[in-house]
């Protein structure tokens, strides 16, 4: 999915994005928290991926309940725009199918939704002007 949101993001004039791994996906908001707080220049969009795989117990349930309300409170506090996705699976064949090579990997999704928020912020600072 990483590669091709990259992919995406080249084919849509955007610079090289700054990877990061993390150990997992419940740190995902606080790791995109510290990115934004602590970017040299401020940061129009942060994108996150992930995958959390159901096992059987309710640790998957808990897990990405925290996850995207914790990528939610982080977007909101400080306004800038998190794409998350963190893909909740059953199984890991359905993470891999949303990450094959076709249109309909998550990365190219996860990289227009990026193109379109940060265009569309920086066509209502330019209608401030």
């Amino acid at each position: 999915m990483a590669a091709k949101c990259r992919q995406t993001l080249a084919g849509l004039g955007a610079g090289t994005p700054r990877e990061h791994s993390i150990p997992g996906s419940l740190e995902l908001p606080s790791a995109a928290q510290y990115l934004i707080e602590n970017s040299r220049s401020p940061l129009e969009a942060v994108i996150c991926f992930g995958v959390i795989l159901k096992g059987e117990t309710l640790h998957f349930e808990l897990i990405s309940h925290e996850v995207m309300r914790g990528i939610g409170r982080v977007s909101f506090a400080t306004r800038t725009p998190i794409i998350s996705e963190v893909l909740t699976v059953l199984d890991l064949s359905d993470a891999i199918e949303r990450a094959q090579d076709d249109e309909y990997n998550k990365g190219i999704e996860a990289a227009v939704a990026a193109a379109e928020i940060i265009a569309w912020r920086r066509a209502l600072v330019a209608d401030r002007r």
